[in-house]
C-alpha cells in the first residue's frame, strides 16, 4: 500500500491532530529536552525586563544579544548560550517527532520514555549535524546581526540553509543515517521542490512565530485587565509564559515537518508502508 499524498494545508492540519492526540508525548517530551533552555531564557527574559520595561518576552535570547544597554556580562552569555540551545534542541524536538510521526503511521507503540530515550541516543549524530548547518549563521547574529545590510544578507542565506536543511531530523531518525550523510539526504530530497518546501516552510515558521508571540504575551494582557499583578515577578511571568509558547508550537511545526518529509518521499520515492516498516524497524 502506497503511503497518501498530502496537501501543504493537510500536512500542517495532521500535525496539529497528531500533536492533540499525543500531547503528552511531544510537550512533555519537548519539556524534558527544554529544560536547560527554560532555564537559560528565564535569566534572559529578567534581564530584558529589567533593561527594557519588561518588553521582549517573545524572543528573550534574541533581545539579550541586540540589546545595547546589557549591564551583565554573565546575563549576556545566557543569552546567547539560550539561543544557540534552543537552535539545536529545536533540532532535537524535530527529531522526538519524527520518531513519534513514524510510529503513528506504522501502528507501532510507544511512550514518552522510550521517545525521550530514542531522541537522546542520536543527540551526538544531531549535534554535528547541527553544527555543521547551522552553527554558522548563530555567530553571524551574533556578531554581524546589528548590521543593516550584512543582516538582510544572513537572512537570506539563513533561509535557503534551512530549506536545505529541513528534513535532517527526521533523515537522522527514521533513515538512521549519520551527520554527513543526513545532510546530503536532506538535500537531495529538498531539491527539485525547493520553492515548494520554502513556502512550507515560511508557514510553518509563521504559524510557530504566531503561537509563540501570542501565547508569551498571555501574562501581560491578564495584567492589563488589572485583575491580577506580578509586581517584581513580571520578568518571572514572561519567561514562563515564552516557555509554554515554545513547549506548544515547537512540537506543532516539527510534526507537520515530518509529516512533510514523509509525503515527500511518497511523491519522490513512492514509499509505501512495507518498505517503511522494513527500513524503520529491521534489527529493533
Amino acid at each position: 500500500m502506497v503511503l497518501r499524498k498530502s496537501t501543504m494545508l493537510a500536512i500542517i492540519d495532521e500535525g496539529g491532530r497528531v500533536v492533540r492526540a499525543h500531547a503528552r508525548v511531544l510537550v512533555l517530551g519537548a519539556g524534558l529536552l527544554l529544560l536547560p533552555v527554560a532555564l537559560l531564557e528565564l535569566v534572559a527574559s529578567r534581564t530584558v525586563s529589567d533593561a527594557e520595561g519588561g518588553v521582549g518576552a517573545v524572543l528573550p535570547a534574541l533581545s539579550v544579544v541586540a540589546g545595547s544597554d546589557v549591564e551583565a556580562d554573565g546575563y549576556w552569555l545566557a543569552g546567547v548560550m539560550a539561543l544557540i540551545s534552543t537552535s539545536l534542541l529545536t533540532s532535537m524536538i524535530g527529531a522526538l517527532a519524527a520518531y513519534v510521526v513514524i510510529r503513528v503511521r506504522v501502528g507501532e507503540p510507544f511512550n514518552i520514555w522510550s521517545a525521550v530515550a530514542a531522541t537522546g541516543r542520536r543527540f551526538p549524530v544531531i549535534l554535528v549535524a547541527w553544527l555543521v548547518g547551522h552553527s554558522w549563521a548563530i555567530v553571524a547574529i551574533i556578531f554581524f546581526g546589528g548590521v543593516p545590510g550584512l543582516a538582510v544578507f544572513i537572512a537570506m542565506i539563513g533561509a535557503v540553509i534551512t530549506v536545505f536543511t529541513l528534513y535532517v531530523s527526521p533523515v537522522i531518525m527514521i533513515e538512521e543515517l549519520g551527520p554527513f550523510a543526513a545532510l546530503k539526504r536532506a538535500r537531495k530530497l529538498v531539491k527539485g521542490s525547493f520553492g515548494e518546501l520554502g513556502i512550507f516552510a515560511v508557514i510553518t515558521g509563521l504559524l510557530g512565530l504566531w503561537l509563540r508571540a501570542s501565547l508569551s504575551l498571555l501574562p501581560t494582557l491578564a495584567e492589563s485587565t488589572g485583575l491580577i499583578t506580578f509586581g517584581s515577578l513580571g520578568w518571572l511571568a514572561e519567561g514562563v509564559g515564552g516557555q509554554l509558547a515554545l513547549l506548544i508550537s515547537t512540537p506543532i511545526v516539527a510534526t507537520a515537518t515530518a509529516l512533510s518529509y514523509l509525503d515527500t518521499r511518497v511523491r519522490r520515492e513512492a514509499l509505501d508502508i512495507v518498505s517503511l516498516l522494513s527500513e524503520t524497524f529491521d534489527g529493533h
